[in-house]
């Protein structure tokens, strides 16, 4: 995986030698990357749940990112990210459905203005209960798909 030299990973895809796995890799690396600015985003609310979450989300990540991966590649290995990036969208869209829901009977059951720490557990709770369940649709969807021939 390049790190800094863009024109090593331009010649390297423009030779057609940047692999599936290169590509995991870096998709792999820019969700991690991802959660940790969503964490620095959030410092000015920083709770040590907020960590904790985020840290629960980084490991949830790296348990499942490589489970989605082997499965792809027990199919036929092609197009992982783009299968990824677009099975993800529509479970990003089904999820998100179902995030509105509960915030709306959030906020109608908790007062936000000062929010309790019962308050921040259910939304900890909540957030990893998405993640999980985004992983594990994901890797449903995956195992329905059929060999390209």
């Amino acid at each position: 995986m390049i790190w800094f030299t863009i024109n090593d990973l331009e010649q390297k895809i423009s030779s057609n030698q940047l692999s599936e796995k290169d590509g995991f890799n870096y998709l792999l690396a820019s969700t991690i990357y991802g959660f940790i600015y969503m964490l620095y985003a959030t410092m000015s609310t920083f709770t040590y749940l907020t960590l904790i979450d985020t840290g629960i989300a980084i490991v949830i990540t790296l348990i499942y990112f490589p489970i989605i991966y082997k499965i792809n590649a027990s199919i036929d290995n092609k197009d992982f990210i783009k299968r990824f990036i677009a099975i993800g969208w529509i479970v990003r869209m089904k999820l998100l459905i179902y995030t509105l829901i509960f915030m709306f009977l959030f906020f109608h059951f908790f007062d936000s203005s000062s929010p309790s720490l019962t308050q921040n557990v259910i939304l900890s709770v909540f957030s990893i209960t998405m993640n999980l369940l985004f992983y594990m649709l994901i890797i449903n969807s995956f195992k329905r798909l059929k060999p390209i021939e």
